[in-house]
């Protein structure tokens, strides 16, 4: 996955943190249970420290029940809850993250912010990252652009950067941080885009139509697939998960895609992918249909 300045907000993406089903057992000499790695760590069982981990659903997660060997009595678990923030279907959802104890076989919830309503969406559907925001209106459609010169006191509150379309129907972005020196936002180096749209392999596909080819190995980048009916082909090349389009190489945008490995609806990613907005990305490379 390649690294950038402007990767503000600390993870690419709803699969950055969570592309594959990654797995970390739990184990001691009264118990053992296999836990998704992504979200809720279960750090303490009984005073004892295992190591494990819990996949959430908005901030939600089911503590599971252990299995007890030997003895009785009721154990308590020590639940790690991650910093992170989600924006699905219009509404953005910032966690702080918290240690939580409780009986091993209760339902655990993790603690949440008063969840924004954006007026017109999310900007990208179903994107999660892996700190607390404040600045949740960034993550939503209408709201604009920062600019430079705009105050702040981090990078965070630069955002968003969105690739705005141009009269030629390119896309610019003008990509910001924050001087800390100056209290204001300035001009930060573009996202390069050496690793984007590069050869890729779209035959894992079991459909046609827009969307991308998910990766097979967790950290391997996704494949663009667009059908390009007027030139007879399909159109493809590699990219990136994202959060938003500060993201994303000059003349890209962050979009959430389907998966079209898979039939069932599940999958869906938010990518990096060339402009135009809802248009056929012709600088990709054409392969016959």
């Amino acid at each position: 996955m390649p690294t950038d300045e402007n990767e503000i907000w600390g993870a690419r993406g709803v699969f950055a943190d969570a592309a594959a089903p990654l797995w970390r057992a739990a184990t001691s000499p009264s118990w053992s249970r296999r836990l998704p790695m992504w979200g809720l760590v279960l750090v303490s069982v009984g005073g004892g420290c295992l190591p494990g981990l819990q996949e959430p659903d908005a901030g939600q997660a089911d503590g599971g029940q252990p299995e007890v060997n030997q003895g009785g009595g009721s154990q308590t678990c020590t639940f790690d809850c991650f910093p992170h923030t989600t924006c699905v279907a219009g509404s953005v959802t910032s966690y702080p993250g918290a240690a939580i104890t409780s009986s091993c076989s209760s339902h655990v919830e993790c603690p949440s912010y008063a969840p924004h309503v954006c007026a017109q969406g999310c900007a990208v559907e179903g994107v999660s990252v892996s700190q607390s925001s404040a600045n949740v209106e960034a993550f939503c459609a209408e709201t604009p652009s920062k600019h430079v010169g705009d105050s702040c006191r981090s990078d965070e509150e630069c955002l968003p950067n969105k690739a705005e379309s141009q009269p030629d129907g390119t896309l610019l972005t003008t990509f910001l941080k924050c001087d800390g020196g100056k209290g204001a936002c300035v001009q930060a180096p573009a996202v390069s885009s050496s690793t984007f749209g590069g050869t890729c392999d779209i035959s894992r596909r079991v459909r046609e139509g827009d969307g991308q080819v998910s990766p097979v190995n967790f950290g391997d980048g996704f494949c663009l697939a667009f059908t390009d009916a007027q030139a007879g082909c399909v159109r493809s090349g590699t990219t990136w998960p994202c959060v938003g389009d500060q993201q994303c190489p000059l003349g890209w945008y962050c979009a959430t895609l389907v998966d079209l490995t898979r039939t069932d609806g599940i999958g869906a990613a938010a990518v990096c992918r060339p402009g135009p907005r809802g248009g056929i990305p012709t600088v990709l490379s054409c392969a016959p249909r």
